[in-house]
């Protein structure tokens, strides 16, 4: 949600954001396709349960390997990095007790954008 905080900031506060460099935002109220849909859910549920190796590897069939690779076609050594940064970024979050909500400081980006 890095992204996000850093729109909502820049639109709030202008006069401090000179620039923005912005990757893969997601932006609010996108439509997913189906697949990423099921991975969303999927996700959530191996969270709940507290299955952090379930929700990571999740993650990585999703986006690493993609739609199109099976696991075995892509480099271990990036497999094994994002795995171990994203069960670390769920043992943070788990730790954290954090609230799975994310309210919105800018409710319309486009709106405020003008």
């Amino acid at each position: 949600m890095g992204v996000s905080v850093s729109l909502q900031f820049a639109l709030l506060a202008r006069e401090l954001v000179s620039r923005l460099v912005l990757v893969a935002p997601g932006l609010p109220d996108h439509e997913w396709s189906e697949e990423v849909e099921r991975f969303g859910r999927a996700e959530e549920e191996a969270l709940e349960a507290g299955d952090l190796e379930r929700a990571t590897e999740l993650n990585l069939r999703t986006w690493v390997d993609g739609p199109t690779r099976s696991p075995g076609e892509v480099d271990p050594a990036v497999r094994r990095r994002v795995h171990d940064m994203q069960l670390r970024a769920f043992r943070t979050q788990v730790a954290a007790e954090r609230p799975t909500e994310f309210n919105r400081l800018v409710l319309d980006f486009l709106a405020e954008s003008d």
